[in-house]
């Protein structure tokens, strides 16, 4: 077996990720930043202000797309920090 760093591995993920997310189109974007912040509010990961407090972060300080975003909360495991 072939073993890959896990930054490539995470690098591979957010792409592919980034890739299906914008093939979604404006409509589809809406619906899965909806379901993700559901998800987020429904674990008790954080509060809805807090959900959008973070997406206008990013979106802000990374120049990222809805996209992109939506790929890096896809990357990312908040239940070690709840």
């Amino acid at each position: 077996m072939i073993e890959v760093e896990p930054d490539v591995e995470r690098d591979r993920f957010f792409r592919y990720s980034r890739i299906r997310y914008s093939s979604l189109g404006p409509m589809g974007l809406k619906k899965a930043l909806e379901d993700v912040k559901k998800r987020f509010t429904d674990e008790a990961l954080m509060d809805e202000q807090g959900f959008w407090d973070l997406y206008n972060d990013l979106k802000s300080h990374n120049g990222w797309k809805t996209a992109e975003i939506l790929a890096f909360l896809d990357l990312c495991n908040f239940s070690d920090v709840s």
